[in-house]
């Protein structure tokens, strides 16, 4: 039975008017903001430096907002020959995606973002406007799991259940979790692509506790046009699926032959 899943969007806000700006200022305004932030965001200058920030702060907000107007339609793979299952985790802002290996007994999470504000927590309000609008250093982050339940011997939809309701207690901060079908070949495949690029860094893996996770740099850059869920949208995309959507969001509405949201074990269904 075709089901499909949509979560809440975030609310549009609407932008505060600071007053008019004379013309010079219009001008100067990104030259103004490419200065102070390239000199590692110096809030020592004069105040008025704030407005033009905050007005471009304003209209990348808004563009992200028509951006995310749209959830992201993700339509899985249909007649797979050598299925495997994958799981998609939706942390709410940033999601991830866990692969099993060749032998289904051990997963490896993967996840993408800006390095200074998931590896090094410089996740403060003076670097979102940077973040946003520079192209600044990405990451790359993965962890192995050993979940419960992926070494069961029972059939197919019990195993699944089992590994889901292991994946709500295992991995805090969970909004969702989806799991779909995609050949092995592909999936063996993107596995040994994102190790080597996670492994071709030449820093050493730091750790992150809150995301439970091990970052290094990565030499795709970050951007508001590709973020972490863009990552993972094109991650699904080499498994075979089919993306329609901006992917700013993790406000994923799969589309499938089956119902591919796994529900926490506490919740209730109500038809």
């Amino acid at each position: 039975m075709n089901k499909e899943i949509q979560h809440k969007k975030l609310k549009c806000g609407t932008e505060e008017s600071w007053g008019e700006l004379n013309s010079h200022n219009q001008h100067d305004a990104s030259t103004t903001l490419l200065a102070w932030f390239s000199s590692r965001w110096d809030v020592g200058f004069h105040s008025i430096l704030w407005f033009p920030a905050i007005r471009a702060f304003g209209l990348a907000f808004i563009l992200t907002l028509f951006n995310a107007g749209c959830s992201t339609q993700i339509t899985v793979p249909t007649n797979v020959v050598q299925p495997q299952a994958v799981f998609v985790l939706d942390y709410g802002r940033h999601s991830s995606l866990l692969l099993p290996n060749s032998s289904d007994t051990a997963f490896r999470e993967f996840a993408y973002g800006e390095w200074q504000w998931y590896a090094q927590k410089k996740d403060g309000f003076l670097r979102t406007i940077p973040v946003l609008f520079l192209p600044t250093e990405g990451t790359i982050g993965r962890n192995e799991w050993a979940i419960e339940g992926a070494q069961t011997e029972q059939d197919t939809e019990g195993r699944h259940h089992q590994i889901g309701v292991a994946i709500w207690g295992q991995f805090p901060g969970l909004e969702s979790v989806y799991t779909f079908h995609a050949e092995r070949d592909a999936i063996a495949q993107l596995w040994d692509e994102l190790n080597t690029r996670f492994e071709s860094s030449d820093s050493e893996p730091v750790h992150v506790a809150e995301y439970h996770l091990y970052f290094v740099p990565d030499s795709v850059d970050y951007t508001l046009f590709h973020n972490c869920n863009h990552e993972v949208v094109a991650w699904m995309e080499a498994l075979g699926c089919i993306a329609r959507g901006s992917g700013t969001y993790a406000d994923f509405v799969f589309q499938g032959d089956e119902d591919l949201e796994i529900p926490p074990p506490d919740s209730t269904i109500v038809e």
